[in-house]
């Protein structure tokens, strides 16, 4: 799933560079593509470390979806929004569901 959400990020910040290509104040606009694509990393990471189980990965996938949801409601919410908070949101019920597969090792 973490892989899925990466793709999804990886899309919406390429269609972000694009757009903030055409504009006049590019140096703040980059900022939320930076972010986006930073996310990406994040993302896949989380998928990689959640594969090996250890508890860090746990917890730290726990916030950053926590923190990505709450990123979500606060900014204006469209289709797209909508997408990646379901998304998200089935993410966070899946490590709440498998958390004793996750905390039940060593880390």
């Amino acid at each position: 799933m973490f892989s899925l959400i990466a793709a999804l990020w990886l899309i919406f910040g390429i269609g972000s560079v694009l757009h903030t290509a055409n504009t006049a104040n590019r140096l703040i606009l980059w900022i939320v593509p930076i972010l986006m694509l930073t996310n990406v990393g994040v993302m896949l990471g989380l998928a990689w470390g959640l594969g090996k189980k250890p508890k860090t990965f746990f917890y730290l996938a726990l916030g950053i979806m926590v923190v990505n949801i709450f990123l979500t409601i606060a900014d204006e919410v469209g289709v797209y929004d909508l997408l990646m908070l379901l998304a998200e949101a089935v993410i966070v019920v899946y490590l709440i569901t498998k958390r004793s597969s996750y905390l039940s090792t060593n880390s």
